[in-house]
C-alpha cells in the first residue's frame, strides 16, 4: 500500500478547499482488494483527513462483505458508505431490486462519527 501517495493526495484536497472525499470507488483498484486492505485504505484516509467528510465505497461480491466493510467503515468515522451495484446487471428493475436486498437481511443502527448524529443503517 502506498500511504505516502494517500496522505499526499488526502493533503492536496484538504489545501485546496475540498469539504469532502469520496474513496474506494469502483473505477480504480478497490476491487481488487480483500476486506482488511480496504478497510486499512479507508482507515488511512479518515484519519489523514481530520475531519473532512469521507465517503467510502463498499462494494463487494456478496452483501456478508459490503456489510462487515461498511460498519467498520463507519465505525473507523466515514461520514457514510457508497455501493456500486454489480455490472451484470441490465435492467432498471434488477438494480432497484439489488438496492432493496440489503435492507432487508436486518435494520440496524450504524455508529456515526462525531460530525453527525445516529442514523439507521440497512444491514
Amino acid at each position: 500500500m502506498d500511504y505516502a501517495s494517500i496522505d499526499r493526495m488526502t493533503d492536496f484536497y484538504r489545501s485546496v478547499g475540498s469539504t469532502g472525499m469520496t474513496v474506494l470507488g469502483v473505477m480504480g483498484e478497490a476491487p481488487k482488494l480483500d476486506g482488511a486492505e480496504a478497510l486499512e485504505i479507508a482507515r488511512r484516509f479518515i484519519r489523514r483527513a481530520e475531519g473532512l467528510p469521507v465517503i467510502v465505497g463498499v462494494s463487494a461480491p456478496g452483501f456478508a462483505a459490503m456489510r462487515a466493510l461498511a460498519r467498520n467503515a463507519m465505525e473507523a468515522g466515514a461520514a457514510g458508505v457508497m455501493i456500486a451495484p454489480p455490472n451484470t446487471l441490465r435492467t432498471d428493475d434488477q438494480i432497484t431490486t439489488y438496492y432493496r436486498r440489503p435492507p432487508r437481511r436486518s435494520a440496524r443502527t450504524c455508529p456515526s462519527s462525531s460530525r453527525t448524529s445516529r442514523r439507521p443503517f440497512p444491514w
